[in-house]
């Protein structure tokens, strides 16, 4: 199967943005290399998510089990610290979002 460019999102975000963009000069190559940074970015996301998912479920189990009771104030920095990671991950994807766009801005 051959990639066709025109199939791609960012393709119709380029297209649409023609008179700020040089995307006249943009390749395949181009279109893909976008792709494949826009799907590291949406990974890195889910990498975060995935941490936040596993750090809230540890500090609910250590509260909730009997059994480690002494360590109850760890679960608690488990379940704030959780909230962090996520919140980095959400700010860092947006911001690489940006910074994937603005790269391939024509410079005036």
């Amino acid at each position: 199967m051959i990639f066709n460019p025109y199939d791609s999102i960012w393709y119709f975000y380029l297209y649409l943005n023609s008179s700020k963009m040089g995307n006249e000069d943009l390749t395949t190559s181009d279109y893909l290399a976008i792709e494949r940074t826009n799907m590291a970015n949406e990974r890195t996301l889910l990498a975060y998510f995935r941490t936040f998912i596993m750090l809230v479920s540890s500090g609910f189990a250590i509260i909730k089990i009997e059994f480690l009771k002494e360590l109850n104030l760890l679960g608690i920095v488990l379940l704030i610290i959780s909230v962090f990671v996520l919140a980095f991950g959400i700010f860092r994807f947006f911001s690489m979002k940006r910074r994937i766009m603005r790269h391939y801005q024509v410079k005036v």
